[in-house]
């Protein structure tokens, strides 16, 4: 179809639907004219019942487009205002999904969805995480013992780990979110505090 009305700029098609944008009534008149002509030499027909003809404003793939511009649809939106409060994964990536659609009416778009994209990529990532959780070791009395603690700008982490023929294993691990005063602090380095039961 785009192949057809390439040379028309004031067609647009998407699959079998036709929009022809016209500045007047006479005008419109001519740009059906060379539209009809132009399906009628590739032998294509148009439904009637489908037609919408002459109007100042048309609702067209989930907008309402007309001479001030494009818009989407007062319905979709009341839609979206609506939507209940997502309490699955699932809920919210169909609630992203239709916020989605109309991303390039909605000023700093990526920055307001970040915290839920986020949160939806956690949801994923922990549930990676914990299918491949790492096997804990039943303490031993006469292991080494050695406590590895690190952070991030966002979270503080620790693995207590026993050391058996010369390999670490872990006993348990701990993090936790930092607090919004304690993310203005430098992150501390990597630290390793080796206890050994003999000393």
């Amino acid at each position: 179809m785009d192949q057809i009305f390439d040379d028309l700029s004031f067609v647009f098609c998407y699959i079998d639907d036709i929009l022809i944008s016209s500045s007047s009534p006479a005008e419109h008149e001519d740009h059906l004219r060379k539209v009809l002509q132009r399906l009628d030499e590739h032998g294509l027909v148009l439904n009637p019942r489908k037609c919408v003809l002459g109007v100042e404003s048309i609702e067209f793939l989930g907008y309402r487009v007309d001479s001030k511009g494009i818009t989407p649809l007062p319905e979709r939106v009341a839609a979206i205002q609506e939507f209940p409060l997502p309490v699955t994964a699932d809920k919210l990536a169909r609630f992203l999904g239709m916020l989605n659609y109309y991303r390039r009416f909605v000023p700093k778009y990526a920055a307001t969805l970040a915290p839920l994209n986020a949160l939806l990529a956690a949801f994923e990532a922990s549930k990676v995480e914990l299918a491949n959780a790492a096997c804990l070791a039943h303490p031993k009395d006469d292991a080494p013992l050695a406590l590895v603690t690190d952070a991030s700008d966002i979270a503080l982490g620790a693995v207590v780990q026993q050391c058996v023929n010369d390999v670490w294993e872990p006993l348990g691990f701990h993090s936790r979110k930092l607090s919004t005063t304690e993310k203005n602090y430098a992150p501390p380095a990597l630290r390793v505090l080796i206890l050994d039961p003999d000393s």
